[in-house]
């Protein structure tokens, strides 16, 4: 009897062991439910609820033509995780890029793995705006210093980027002229363009000066758009709209350009209260200035930092007083001499007295970031000095010879001319001064370890932002898809080597590959160098 019951126990054992067993090896039904909600997403107009399919794929639809495909998924999840490229994704958290398919790997509860394939349906990406110049007469645009007078007429009967279809603009005062130092002397021009009164263009703010960058150098014809997709994303104090349109000359086709804000003072720009003739003493000389870094030296007051041998120019006022003049080139010289003293890692007594750490990291991080030729405080960066504050970099400018389009880093510089090593850190234009030399302040920045966490926070803060970006490169050569083939119709140059190119693709699509795989992999060199323990310097 003892060993019957002990056997019917142990049955019973058995018997709901394996029931356990079977219970806990149901494998799930994977995503079970997926949206993306309007809360979570500022491109959105509303709700977007998609289906899950039998066959394991999630459709749904997006009514509206979207600014920003980078969106949040909501979904609830019968497994272990999903992940997507082998990032583990949180439901309203993880970005992905929805202008393409998304494909979720699945981890189910018995270990297995199933794939679930997000496909949308977008609105295709309309033509880009197209701007018409008529110049009074038919008149050539032959310089940088005369303008012609004319008219200009912008299409955007898409929508693309504001609701206004057509906008007709005189130009009776001013005109439009050339623009540009080593752009200009390529055969696809760059122009400037002034109106006879302020205008909103593509619903940008008011002004009378807009230009339009050829980029003929940069065959993706996106570096500036995605440097400034950069400089928003780490939160500039003004970061210039970079359009792509396309551009047509009394009646002749130009090609594919970039639409973008003037860099000047103002409302809507660099909003600064400059200094009158009379602001010559106490707090009044202080401010506000607009600095230009430019090695060429080709404004009306230009001088170079006593201490590191900065090339600086005035953009605004452009004829300082001299009582302005000896102000601004004194606290340069107190800023350097604080940055190359013993004690500049001195919070109060080192160059964060003179330089604000906040706009110059971001500037650094996005200049190392694109390995930016011209970023090492040699040409086309920008300062500000306001009343009674600090030293700022205000805004990015003229990336078409960054994210590896520059041949010459290793020839100037004796850096890399490829995705891996550091460049603003390290190297500075010492032998090609005037002076002889040439101290740029991001070398000795990047020694000081509160600099460097600055930079890292940052990096840290906006992290899967800066490493979605080749899906925005996809997103905008959608949008380029019929205008780059008109404008490589015009400029035959992708079989071409054009100065100083790094590769020649012979395609498109090779040009844009080449640029995705550039930043991934420079952004990927970065990553590991960039987070540094707390206390130590990048290496």
């Amino acid at each position: 009897m003892r060993l019957t019951v002990r056997l019917l126990a142990i049955a019973a054992a058995v018997f709901f062991s394996s029931c356990e067993e079977k219970e806990a090896v149901q494998p799930g039904a994977g995503i079970t439910s997926f949206s993306f909600l309007k809360e979570n997403n500022p491109s959105l107009t509303e709700d977007v609820t998609c289906t899950v399919n039998e066959d394991g794929t999630i459709t749904g639809t997006f009514n509206d033509r979207l600014s920003d495909y980078f969106l949040k998924a909501s979904f609830e999840l019968d497994a272990e995780y999903a992940s997507v490229n082998g990032a583990v994704q949180q439901s309203g958290v993880s970005k992905n890029n929805y202008a393409k398919e998304v494909v979720y790997e699945v981890k189910l509860k018995d270990g297995t793995f199933k794939t679930q394939t997000v496909r949308m349906k977008c609105k295709p990406a309309p033509q880009v705006p197209v701007i018409r110049i008529t110049t009074e007469n038919g008149a050539p645009v032959v310089d940088k210093k005369n303008y012609i007078k004319g008219t200009v007429v912008i299409e955007d009967p898409a929508g693309m980027y504001w609701d206004t279809p057509r906008l007709e603009l005189k130009m009776t005062k001013d005109g439009i002229r050339g623009r540009g130092n080593s752009t200009w002397d390529m055969p696809k021009k760059p122009y400037k363009m002034k109106f006879d009164s302020k205008v909103s263009i593509f619903g940008l703010g008011e002004d009378k000066e807009w230009v339009i960058l050829a980029n003929y150098a940069d065959k993706t014809l996106l570096r500036n758009v995605v440097a400034m997709k950069l400089s928003e994303i780490v939160g500039m104090p003004w970061t210039p709209a970079m359009l792509p349109v396309e551009v047509y000359l009394n009646g002749s086709y130009l090609g594919c350009y970039t639409f973008s804000e003037h860099k000047k003072v103002s409302e809507h720009r660099v909003d600064l209260d400059i200094v009158g003739e009379s602001d010559n003493s106490g707090d009044a000389v202080t401010g506000d200035y607009y600095m230009e870094i430019e090695q060429n030296q080709d404004e009306t007051t230009c001088f170079y930092t006593q201490v590191c041998g900065i090339p600086m120019m005035f953009s605004d006022p452009e004829v300082p007083t001299d009582a302005q003049l000896q102000y601004v080139k004194e606290y340069f010289r107190q800023a350097e001499t604080a940055l190359r003293s013993s004690n500049f890692t001195d919070p109060d007594t080192g160059w964060q007295k003179y330089i604000d750490i906040e706009t110059f990291a971001k500037a650094y991080l996005v200049n190392e970031l694109t390995k930016n030729i011209d970023g090492n405080m040699r040409k086309s960066s920008f300062i500000t000095k306001k009343k009674n504050e600090k030293l700022q970099m205000y805004h990015l400018w003229d990336y078409d010879l960054a994210l590896g389009n520059c041949n010459y880093l290793d020839d100037e510089f004796g850096a890399s001319d490829g995705p891996e090593g550091w460049f603003i850190k390290d190297y500075t234009w010492a032998r090609y001064s005037p002076l002889g030399y040439h101290h740029q302040w991001f070398t000795i920045l990047t020694k000081d370890p509160a600099f460097c966490a600055k930079v890292k926070e940052l990096w840290n803060t906006h992290y899967d932002e800066l490493k979605n970006i080749p899906g925005f490169i996809d997103q905008m050569a959608t949008y380029m898809k019929d205008a780059q083939k008109r404008n490589f119709e015009k400029w035959n140059i992708l079989n071409t080597h054009v100065w100083p190119n790094v590769v020649v693709t012979g395609s498109y699509q090779g040009e844009i590959d080449y640029l995705k795989s550039f930043y991934s992999s420079r952004f990927n060199w970065l990553d590991g160098r960039i987070n540094v323990p707390q206390g130590e310097t990048f290496k």
